[in-house]
């Protein structure tokens, strides 16, 4: 029987896991490595601290496969373990993947994209707390891969499914409602040859039109109602552009900048659009602070993670950092979602019931964001200066 010991253990890697980094593990049969491999484990090792590989012995390798590997196990283990962006390199007998969690704890789960997907499994991951990634193969992404002039909406909705960004950091409504809603609107733009640039500027317009149904109109329940439903339109179509860019190949750093700048703009002009109505209303003057407060919480929060990230990227090139949102639970980002925000406004036409809502929510955010701000400032000085 072949050795089945790792090459090196966790533990031993670059001394210790990582205090604040991210643990990754992919797995394969690695036979006859060539480039497509190499290129997807420097793909992962990019987006986590320190990458656990799994190799599959001859056996299960056999077993999944209807083939044995030409390439003995302790070899395609060897090369592996050899590899710059591998940390650690361990036997894998089984395709169980939260017995594998159970003993490898690792938090981000990188899949090739060719695999056949296993959602049930994916979703049972999620839950407790681990990101699965899906790498794209030089033959499945870029602009020929969606760019098929025959390729449906349901294919391309498809090949989004594989394209998805990590949840950590994310609220359960992003996860589980916007995204999947963005999905669509991008395979549908992809279908229409679309631009991740033009999805924005339709966020952009879209988000004007709820902004407006809030400030212009005399609340009532209506226009609370239409503004809810055309502000988290908005907000599917501010998902849909970057998966729109993941999809194509088609995002650049203009791009990104386009999108932060409407997001800035998007979230000023709501808040602003509450105290236009309640000075229109004669909402007494003390309830006038709140939007105030609100808008200032959002856009230091939204600027500070902002900040901190490309920081902590600068100093760490090769790595993806980890920002601090991660370590909030799904529901305890709830209350900072812009979905949710945009969900509030369902109370719009009954005063004594929004505001104190609104209120709730300003303060969450100014709760989450001391939070986050000690921890950014903490990271960052412990990190020192680049």
């Amino acid at each position: 029987m072949p050795d089945r010991q790792p090459t090196r253990s966790p533990q031993h890697a670059r001394g210790h896991r990582p205090a604040d980094g991210r643990v990754g593990f992919a797995t394969g049969a690695f036979d006859l490595f060539d480039a497509t491999q190499l290129h997807l484990l420097e793909d992962a090792s990019s987006r986590c601290d320190l990458l656990c590989v799994g190799v599959t012995t001859d056996e299960l390798a056999e077993r999944l496969h209807g083939v044995r590997p030409v390439v003995p196990f302790s070899e395609r283990l060897l090369i592996v373990s050899e590899l710059r962006c591998v940390d650690v390199a361990v036997a894998v007998e089984h395709t169980d993947a939260l017995e594998l969690w159970e003993s490898l704890r690792f938090d981000e789960l990188f899949v090739d994209d060719r695999a056949p997907a296993d959602p049930a499994t994916e979703d049972r991951l999620l839950e407790i707390g681990v990101d699965v990634t899906h790498l794209h193969t030089a033959a499945s992404a870029g602009p020929d891969a969606a760019g098929e002039p025959d390729a449906s909406v349901r294919t391309h909705h498809q090949r989004l499914r594989t394209a998805q960004k990590p949840s950590r950091g994310v609220s359960l409504y992003s996860s589980r409602v916007n995204r999947p809603a963005g999905r669509w609107l991008a395979a549908l733009a992809a279908t229409l040859r679309m631009t991740p640039d033009q999805l924005t500027w339709a966020s952009a317009l879209v988000s004007l039109v709820g902004v407006s149904l809030v400030a212009l109109p005399e609340p009532s329940p209506l226009t609370g109602v239409l503004a809810a439903l055309v502000l988290a339109a908005a907000f599917a179509l501010d998902s849909a552009d970057g998966q729109l860019a993941r999809l194509t190949g088609g995002g650049s750093a203009a791009g990104e900048w386009l999108d932060h700048v409407v997001d800035c703009a998007v979230k000023i002009c709501l808040h602003s659009a509450v105290l236009v109505a309640w000075y229109r209303t004669g909402v007494p003057a003390g309830w006038l602070l709140v939007p105030l407060l609100f808008v200032l919480a959002s856009l230091v929060l939204f600027q500070g993670g902002t900040l901190a990230a490309k920081l902590l990227e600068a100093r760490s090139s090769t790595r993806t950092p980890a920002t601090g949102a991660g370590r909030l639970s799904p529901v305890l980002l709830l209350p900072v979602d812009h979905g949710v925000i945009s969900a509030a406004f369902l109370l719009w036409g009954f005063p004594r019931l929004f505001a104190p809502v609104y209120l709730a929510l300003a303060l969450a955010h100014v709760a989450v964001l001391l939070a986050l701000s000690r921890h950014w400032y903490r990271q960052l000085s412990r990190d020192g200066a680049p």
